[in-house]
């Protein structure tokens, strides 16, 4: 079944597109309370992330805990689409592997991956967020798991 769109005018689409894009910003800044005026406070995320606190602020210590493993941890968005009140990015991660993550020990490699949010909005604000991330990519690209595929994925090939 699919959701009914929702209707909004230019001027909110081109809002919630505006701060869509600002979404990622504190991952390149580290600016975490540029999000106090992007998300609800009663934003949700989906999935939550492992260890995360529920709302902004637990969304806050987790790019804080991101940008402290990758601390030149950079977000470009590749392509925003929008309608109705949701906008979908699709996005480029790039960073270095400078602190444990996920129980790995820095390695020093540059990892390259992707992904893909969906934001709900609601007053003015983004409400909830779905997203995906090319974890499988990052894990091998730091040899934590094999790449199976075989094919060369450092560095990741754009789409």
């Amino acid at each position: 079944m699919i959701s009914e769109v929702t209707e909004v005018t230019s001027e909110q689409i081109a809002h919630n597109t505006k701060l869509a894009v600002a979404f990622h910003a504190p991952f390149n800044t580290g600016d975490v309370d540029a999000l106090d005026e992007i998300l609800h406070p009663n934003w949700v995320n989906h999935p939550q992330n492992p260890h995360e606190r529920p709302g902004p602020e637990g969304y806050k210590q987790t790019i804080t805990w991101l940008r402290s493993v990758f601390p030149d941890l950079e977000f470009t968005v590749e392509d925003m689409i929008a309608q109705g009140d949701k906008v979908i990015g699709r996005l480029l991660a790039t960073g270095t592997h400078q602190a444990e993550f996920l129980g790995v020990k820095p390695t020093g490699k540059r990892i390259t991956f992707r992904a893909i949010d969906i934001h709900r909005f609601e007053n003015g604000r983004i409400m909830e967020t779905w997203h995906v991330e090319d974890i499988y990519g990052m894990l091998a690209q730091i040899g934590v798991i094999d790449n199976v595929y075989g094919c060369e994925i450092d560095p990741y090939t754009p789409w």
